[in-house]
């Protein structure tokens, strides 16, 4: 099984009927469309001005 795919034993199961994998494949076609593209750029300025801590 892809490591990305496993859940915790101890998370929550979902049950809001949302469909989990329709929402990975959207959001790894968004980012392979470039939608994402702006906001990571704005992350890592923030991050190079010294705007973002450690976690």
């Amino acid at each position: 099984m892809d490591p990305r795919k496993r859940r915790p034993a101890e998370a929550p199961v979902e049950t809001d009927g949302t469909d989990w994998d329709e929402w990975d494949r959207q959001i790894e076609a968004d980012i392979l469309a470039g939608k994402w593209d702006a906001m990571a750029q704005r992350a890592l300025e923030d991050h190079r001005l010294g705007k973002s801590t450690e976690l």
